[in-house]
């Protein structure tokens, strides 16, 4: 669990994309072509062959990304119903990561990892990948669109709003001195955490749940680092443990690499600092 924290889930992702990949592959060619299946073999011929007039005349009325890919695989594997299905798992593939990396911004990683499996296993899903049919083009286009648009909600709205009101909005609680602010400006004048991490919660202030769950500090409200279960160990072995250790010396080194302390308000240089600004702006002006 450690590990897989570490790296936040993606060795897990992989296992995840490995497996239904080989499923996916397993006897491809196991059925004949289905008629849902011949505009685009049929159309990925016509390109393959150069016939650019036909395939537009004819099967012109599909998205043509998916029929292009085709052509490319047919140059590789040769013009046939597997080749075609390949692009389907290709995609399939490509949605699954995408999934996970649009889950991970809004959920966390281990939730990520939880709805790319359910993605990987639904059946309909599965047995799309492995017919020549746009589905999964569009499943991983349209993820791919979401997880842009947040990014850049986040990037290019959030964060330059949240910048606005600190500097329009004027109140007691913010310092007039710039210096003294828990975030510098880049180039593009967005804000971002300085280099220096003042936080010393790692030492000095743990969070114990109601269960008896020991976890790192007040920002684990879901208990996603869990540190020890005082209904099974005694509160200075936990504190004194090895995972506090090894979390200590992580922040110590790079506290960017800990999902936790990444997100946090005090988080290092190179950080969203939304949440942080509009805490101190709104919240205290209430």
């Amino acid at each position: 669990m450690v590990f897989m924290e570490k790296y936040q889930y993606r060795p897990a992702l992989l296992i995840v994309l490995v497996v239904f990949a080989l499923a996916a592959v397993w006897n491809l060619g196991y059925m004949s072509v289905q008629w849902d299946e011949m505009p685009h073999l049929g159309g990925a011929v016509l390109l393959s062959h150069g016939q650019l007039w036909d395939y537009m005349t004819i099967y012109g009325y599909y998205p043509p990304a998916f029929d292009i890919v085709t052509t490319g695989y047919f140059q590789i594997f040769g013009i046939n119903e597997v080749a075609g299905r390949l692009v389907a798992v290709t995609f399939a593939l490509l949605a699954i990561a995408v999934t996970f990396e649009l889950a991970k911004k809004s959920y966390g990683a281990k939730n990520a990892l939880i709805a790319s499996a359910l993605l990987a296993t639904m059946p309909g899903f599965f047995w799309l990948s492995r017919v020549t049919m746009l589905e999964t083009m569009l499943i991983f286009f349209f993820t791919l669109t979401m997880f842009t648009f947040s990014t850049w909600l986040r990037d290019y709205l959030f964060l330059p709003l949240a910048y606005w009101f600190s500097k329009n909005l004027k109140n007691d609680f913010l310092p007039e001195n710039e210096h003294l602010w828990r975030w510098i400006l880049d180039d593009n004048g967005l804000p971002l955490r300085r280099e220096k991490n003042p936080c010393t919660a790692l030492w000095i202030s743990p969070l114990i749940h109601s269960n008896g769950c020991v976890c790192p500090c007040w920002m684990d409200k879901e208990e996603k680092h869990p540190l020890g279960d005082l209904n099974k160990m005694k509160f200075r072995d936990i504190w004194f443990g090895e995972k506090y250790r090894e979390l200590r010396n992580e922040f110590r080194t790079d506290g960017a690499k800990n999902e936790l302390c990444c997100d946090c308000t005090y988080a290092y240089e190179g950080g969203s600092c939304t949440g942080e600004t509009i805490v101190e702006v709104n919240f205290y002006n209430k």
